[in-house]
Parts: C-alpha cells; sequence; structure tokens
C-alpha cells in the first residue's frame, strides 16, 4: 500500500496569525533569508490556512509588512524565485497573482519547519 507523503512538521498556528484573510509571520527567518523566503512560507500558510493558493501581490505584500518586511515592489522582491522556479506568477500589475511551484512548495515547506524550531525554541 502506498503511503501519503506527510507534511514535515510545520506548527502554522505558531508560526502564523491570521485574521480573516490576513496572515502574518510570528518570527523572521534566520541567517540571510530573504523577503523571497518569508514570501515562499506566506504563500505556503495562503494555501494551508486560507485555501488561497494564488493570492494577489498586493495581499502578499501586506501581509510581508505585517510579518516585519518593509517591502516595496514585490515584482522585484520575487524575482529571484520566478528565475528559479520556485514561484509562478500572472497577471499584471497590481492583479498579478503568486503561486509555488512544486519545487516552491518543497522550499516553502523546509523553511517553515525551521520556522517552527526558531518559535517553537527546538531550533
Amino acid at each position: 500500500p502506498q503511503r501519503e507523503l506527510a507534511d514535515p512538521h510545520i506548527a502554522w498556528d505558531a508560526i502564523t496569525e491570521h485574521k480573516g484573510r490576513n496572515i502574518q509571520l510570528r518570527g523572521k527567518l534566520s541567517g540571510d533569508k530573504s523577503e523571497k523566503d518569508a514570501c515562499l512560507v506566506l504563500l505556503a500558510a495562503s494555501q494551508k490556512l486560507l485555501n488561497q493558493p494564488k493570492p494577489t501581490a498586493a495581499q502578499l505584500a501586506k501581509w510581508l509588512r505585517r510579518s516585519g518586511y518593509p517591502i516595496l515592489r514585490m515584482d522585484r522582491a520575487l524575482q529571484n524565485g520566478v528565475t528559479h522556479g520556485e514561484i509562478l506568477s500572472s497577471g499584471s500589475r497590481r492583479a498579478r497573482c503568486y503561486e509555488l511551484t512544486a519545487p516552491g512548495r518543497l522550499k516553502a515547506y523546509i523553511l517553515a519547519n525551521q520556522l517552527t524550531a526558531i518559535v517553537t525554541g527546538q531550533a
């Protein structure tokens, strides 16, 4: 019998706060992690907690700012993720939406797992 792959240990309730349609990270990723890495986690959280796999650039920017990342332009912050095939973008300007690719989701879960360890003191 084939086993379904379980999520790595991610305490979504510990690492995120969400009220209504808003999410924010409770802690910052350690080391040289960028806004892009925080976005990967936020995109995964959006899918997991809000059942919204493709948030808009405006939503993501708001969530990032609430998480303590002073972001100016989403397209520039996420360009690296798009180039590396971790994030797909569709639409244009304010209506642009972002979603995780399979490698992006994997990286997001690894980062969320690290953030879980930081927030819960298991690092």
